[in-house]
């Protein structure tokens, strides 16, 4: 009897075992079967972005006007594609060719395909499809960049912004502004970045806010610091006038932009604020004399080189070096000094070689 049992034993866990070996086998052979799928698909996606990727080149450097008649019907399957071919090639091209690209992208009727990623795609699918619209010119688009600058995530509000400056829309700065002080603080630096991308054509709008004392004093900041990145002369007049500013965000980051643009007309006011209470703006005006290089500065930064900061005794000595023979001369002198105007001469002589 227990010879039964035992034989009855083993026949069942022959047959468990039977049973998953048949069921280890399915699910290979449905994995492989994927995995041959997907292999399949992606020799075909190659196949596909090949073919229009040739399309779009000879499109760009055909003779022919460019209408319906004269290029291929593309699938709806064909659109995703398209959009990041479109972008790619656009990204190393300037000019009449994104021009045409872009005339080729409205024959083809993509922008509806990419207003559809912009609001509903995945967050890499919409930074992309943002940068396309970038380099469209047309009304229609206008509406849908303006939106994404209220989107959640910040990387989409960015390249809605830069798509915004590609296409130089000062009217939106309002929009821009606000869109960047969403999440509270501004970013100074992230927001000049973005408003200096639109160049030459936003300076006078950047000086109206930064006139304006009821303004955010991080979103003037940001405009003057804008200014100083696009480097128009039109400008250097009223970052001078910010230099006079009653807050010192606002006078550091006109002395910085004033840096950048390398005017001497801000020497005479770089000179009065070498004995402001504040350190970090006596240490900035040192720097921009060093800039400007001007002899007239002399008189102020060897003074300054006593200063209780060694911040600032730090960037006069570096300006005085930076003015040449007679400030060598000055730092020459003080080194032979036992106090902390000497120590730093002496640094700074041993440091650049003089």
């Amino acid at each position: 009897m227990s010879a039964l049992v035992t034989a009855s034993k083993l026949f069942w866990i022959w047959a468990s075992m039977c049973g998953l070996l048949m069921v280890t086998g399915a699910i290979l052979c449905l994995l492989l079967a994927k995995r041959h799928l997907q292999d399949v698909e992606h020799v075909s996606a190659i196949g596909r972005k090949a073919r229009w990727k040739k399309y779009i080149y000879a499109a760009i450097y055909s003779p022919v006007h460019l209408d319906e008649n004269a290029l291929p019907e593309i699938e709806d399957t064909d659109r995703r594609v398209i959009m990041d071919l479109s972008l790619d090639i656009m990204r190393g091209m300037e000019g009449k060719d994104n021009i045409r690209v872009t005339e080729l992208l409205t024959i083809w009727q993509m922008q509806p395909y990419i207003f559809k990623i912009v609001r509903t795609g995945a967050k890499g699918r919409r930074i992309r499809a943002l940068t396309v619209l970038g380099y469209f010119m047309d009304t229609a688009s206008m509406p849908v960049l303006l939106e994404s600058l209220a989107a959640e995530d910040v990387y989409v509000r960015l390249a809605a912004l830069r798509a915004l400056a590609m296409r130089q829309a000062v009217q939106c700065l309002p929009q821009i502004v606000q869109s960047m002080t969403m999440a509270g603080a501004v970013n100074i630096p992230l927001l000049a970045d973005t408003l200096r991308r639109f160049g030459e054509p936003i300076v006078p709008s950047l000086i109206n806010i930064v006139h304006d004392e009821k303004s955010d004093v991080s979103i003037r900041a940001a405009c003057i610091a804008a200014l100083g990145s696009i480097g128009s002369l039109k400008s250097v007049d009223d970052l001078i006038a910010a230099m006079r500013d009653s807050d010192p965000v606002v006078i550091m980051q006109s002395l910085d932009a004033l840096g950048k643009i390398g005017d001497a007309r801000a020497i005479y006011n770089a000179i009065l604020l070498m004995k402001h209470d504040h350190p970090g703006i006596r240490a900035k005006a040192s720097h921009l004399l060093g800039i400007l290089q001007q002899p007239a500065a002399i008189p102020s930064l060897s003074e300054n080189m006593d200063d209780e900061k060694w911040i600032v005794r730090f960037h006069a000595a570096r300006a005085l070096y930076s003015i040449g023979e007679r400030g060598i001369a000055i730092l020459r002198a003080h080194a032979a000094n036992n106090d902390r105007s000497g120590v730093i001469a002496t640094q700074i002589l041993a440091e650049m070689g003089g």
